[in-house]
């Protein structure tokens, strides 16, 4: 158990900067939908840190460096949600204008 608990710290401490920017990611999104919808859209904010691990991930096989990949998986996580949401939106034909 000690063991478990030690390489758990391990891994926390040696992806801290990509836990912190995917932690930010959603709670950024978070702030975004409640300000602009007057209510917080969790799904959305679970896009933005996903899509914010998931380019950074895909940035990590081309050795781009880590601080990098993480910008630009906060960047595309961040717009990326709100260009998705709006196609969804427009495709299934809900008002956006609410």
């Amino acid at each position: 158990m000690q063991d478990t608990l030690q390489e758990i710290g391990l891994k926390v401490l040696e992806y801290w900067f990509l836990i912190a920017m995917v932690a930010t990611a959603g709670l950024m999104s978070m702030f975004r939908t409640a300000k602009s919808h007057g209510k917080v859209d969790w799904l959305e904010s679970a896009m933005c840190a996903l899509f914010t691990y998931g380019v950074w991930f895909a940035l990590s096989w081309f050795n781009v460096p880590e601080g990098v990949g993480v910008l630009l998986g906060g960047l595309i996580g961040f717009k990326g949600t709100t260009v998705i949401s709006k196609w969804v939106s427009d495709k299934l034909g809900f008002d956006s204008e609410k």
